[in-house]
């Protein structure tokens, strides 16, 4: 949604998280090609999962606690 992207691109965050979602990818891109290219353990394919697991919890977290700038019932842009 535009006026989503539009609000979110005058926060003062903006950057950090275009970098942030540049980091996602090139995680993705790197758990690719060692999945493609390299026998690893299930050891460290654990280890891997788990920290993913981290993630996403840690992320729902931040999203429980966080301030929203849009409802989605009302489709209203809360500007900060």
């Amino acid at each position: 949604d535009i006026s989503k992207f539009e609000n979110a691109k005058n926060s003062n965050k903006f950057n950090k998280f275009i970098n942030t979602g540049k980091d996602f990818v090139d995680i993705v891109k790197s758990f690719e090609n060692l999945y493609l290219h390299y026998n690893v353990s299930k050891y460290d394919l654990a280890d891997i999962q788990q920290n993913i697991d981290s993630l996403k919890e840690k992320l729902e977290q931040v999203s429980n606690k966080a301030d929203p700038v849009y409802d989605k019932s009302t489709k209203i842009i809360k500007n900060n």
